[in-house]
Order: structure tokens, then C-alpha cells, then sequence
């Protein structure tokens, strides 16, 4: 007997091998994200990549608007504060109510109810708001151009990237 005989690749054995080749080419891929997610303050609030209007307007220069896209974007600012104020402050709310309930512990239990609905309420709220963020974005490329919509979208991630605390000193 052959000692190649005991060895037959079937059907099963072509479906493992398969299976092997497209679990290792889907761990090489680097994996895509729609919608990038940045904390805008550490153990905060998480915001998406698009800026919202008054952050534009506040970059007007930077951004090198002309006095026509200045009126269209205060008239957009405006607007959007308004649309959206009675969600911001709900979300300051129950982020200072979450830090209140994480400032004075030391060892916090994640499973603890008062915790949980609290992250839920933050968490809730800050999708809320940046889905409001989100609907406004075509808005706001209707008056920006391709560049400029390009140098907005970077300031905003620049401005969101979360960086280390500095240690405090003694």
C-alpha cells in the first residue's frame, strides 16, 4: 500500500482548505469603517467626522470663506443651535451625571444599574447628535467647496483626536 493512499483530498477537505485561504485573506484586509468614530473628550461623548456648522463658521478663515458663504453658513449656524440645543444640553447632562457617578469612586461597577443607565443615556444622546450632525453635512456642501469641505472635515478630526492627559504636577 502506498503511504500517499490514505490521503485524498474530498470534498470536505477542499471546503476546509477554502475556508482556511479565506479566513487568513480576511485577517490581511484592513478592516473599513464608514464612519470614522473619535472620543471628543476622554470617557465622554463620541462624535462622527463631520463637522457641524458653527465649528465650520468658526473656521471661516481658516477655511478662506468668502462673505457670501459666511451669510449662508450664520443663517445654517444658527439654525442648527437652535434645532438641536434641547439635545446638547441633555447630553451635558447626563455626561456630568456619568462623571459624577465615576468622580468619586474608586472601583466602579460596570454592571451597576445607575452606571449602565447613565452610559445609555450618554451614549443614546451622543448618536442622536451626531446623526444630526450627519443630516446636516449636505447642507453645509451645499455651500462649501470641494476643498474647503476636505479642510473642515480634517480640522474637525483634528480638533476631536483625543490626546493623552498630561501628568499632573506635584
Amino acid at each position: 500500500m502506498s503511504k500517499l493512499r490514505w490521503f485524498r483530498i474530498g470534498p470536505g477537505m477542499g471546503i476546509a482548505l477554502a475556508l482556511i485561504v479565506f479566513m487568513l485573506w480576511q485577517r490581511s484586509r484592513r478592516p473599513e469603517v464608514a464612519t470614522p468614530v473619535v472620543v471628543e473628550r476622554p470617557g465622554s461623548t463620541a462624535a462622527v467626522g463631520r463637522p457641524d456648522p458653527p465649528f465650520v463658521l468658526e473656521r471661516a478663515t481658516e477655511l478662506r470663506l468668502s462673505a457670501a458663504q459666511r451669510s449662508r453658513l450664520a443663517r445654517l449656524a444658527d439654525d442648527y443651535d437652535r434645532r438641536t440645543k434641547a439635545l446638547r444640553e441633555e447630553l451635558d447632562d447626563a455626561a456630568e451625571a456619568a462623571e459624577g457617578e465615576l468622580s468619586g469612586a474608586t472601583q466602579v461597577d460596570p454592571a451597576s444599574a445607575d452606571f449602565a443607565s447613565h452610559m445609555g443615556a450618554v451614549a443614546n444622546l451622543s448618536r442622536r447628535l451626531a446623526e444630526a450632525r450627519a443630516a446636516e453635512w449636505p447642507r453645509l456642501c451645499e455651500v462649501l467647496t470641494p476643498s474647503q469641505q476636505e479642510r473642515a472635515r480634517q480640522a474637525w478630526a483634528d480638533a476631536h483626536t483625543a490626546r493623552p492627559r498630561a501628568a499632573p504636577s506635584d
